[in-house]
């Protein structure tokens, strides 16, 4: 009897012992997949606000905060939104380039004109670039590239479905219609340097204002104004 009774206390013990590990388990678990959702909620915050540095953002996509596959699945993700980033970045130092707020300005015009040699090369580079992360963008926002960095990290499906829970869904079709915007804004102020190249001995600046020999040109320089913001 007192045999049976160690063996069943064992056994008890051992039973007792294999819930609380399975217990501190299923919390680790869940304690991992709420640090992964809070770390990434923060940095989706971050980058939406748009007020990040180039270092600020990739120092914090380079941190790891979860471990085993949930580190792979934050692994995929920030290695993913790192590299479509730098894309990011890119775009914002095109719209913040002082030479798309000033091509059109008095100074601009005495500087470079009449030839417009300077202006010229900036719009033809900077709109062939912004066809070209167009593409770029389409690129990483295709399903196919975004599941290619989790399937690298080789997990199973429950941290796969994971992952694209955290990705959320492609913003392409927003993304694509602002660089169109900009490269509009870009043809149309072409179209406006065009103007004054071909007719670059009928003007001259005064007083910070270019002024047309004739009434026709003024108006054609003003209808080409206007359709910047058409």
């Amino acid at each position: 009897m007192k045999k049976s009774k160690i063996i069943l206390i064992i056994a008890i013990v051992v039973i007792l012992a294999i819930i609380a590990i399975f217990a501190y388990s299923i919390v680790s678990e869940l304690g991992q997949e709420n640090k992964l959702n809070e770390e990434m909620n923060e940095i989706s915050t971050i980058i939406a606000s748009n007020d990040y540095t180039e270092e600020e953002i990739n120092k914090r996509l380079d941190e790891r905060v979860t471990d085993g596959d949930y580190g792979k699945v934050e692994n995929a993700a920030k290695t993913y939104l790192k590299d479509v980033i730098k894309l990011n970045i890119e775009l914002s130092q095109i719209v913040n380039n002082g030479e798309l707020s000033t091509m059109l300005t008095s100074n601009n015009y005495q500087e470079d004109g009449p030839e417009f040699t300077k202006t010229k090369e900036y719009i033809s580079s900077t709109t062939q670039r912004l066809e070209e992360m167009k593409k770029e963008y389409e690129e990483y926002m295709s399903t196919e590239k975004v599941m290619s960095y989790i399937e690298k990290e080789n997990v199973d499906e429950y941290y796969v479905e994971l992952y694209k829970t955290i990705m959320g869904e492609s913003s392409y079709e927003e993304i694509s219609s602002s660089i169109d915007q900009l490269i509009d804004v870009l043809n149309k102020s072409n179209n406006i340097i065009d103007f004054l190249i071909e007719n670059k001995g009928s003007w001259e600046i005064q007083d910070d204002m270019i002024v047309f020999s004739t009434n026709e040109q003024i108006e054609e320089y003003n209808n080409l104004i206007a359709q910047l913001s058409a």
